[in-house]
């Protein structure tokens, strides 16, 4: 009698355990596709930072540019990268 009960509850442990695990591996799909193409195009700008953190356009075009380091760098309207204006921020 002992025995008839284990055998129900390890046929019931193991029906519960397949309902939960099978619908999680049935889920996995690829990202769907863009509806659209993107109209952002990435382009490099400036090379030579480390870490870039902060941007802000001066009115005269020009870009400040903080980097995790500590620099404060600035990049001219043609992409050239001066050495750090400030140091240790």
């Amino acid at each position: 009698m002992v025995a008839n009960s284990l055998r129900k509850l390890a046929i019931c442990v193991a029906a519960l355990f397949g309902a939960s695990v099978g619908p999680a591996a049935a889920v996995i799909t690829d990202a769907p596709a863009p509806a659209k193409p993107s109209k952002i195009k990435v382009e490099t700008f400036a090379q030579g930072l480390e870490h870039p953190w902060g941007m802000q356009f001066l009115p005269d075009g020009r870009l400040l540019v903080t980097e995790r380091l500590g620099r404060m760098r600035l990049i001219s309207k043609d992409g050239k990268l001066s050495p750090a204006i400030l140091d240790g921020l």
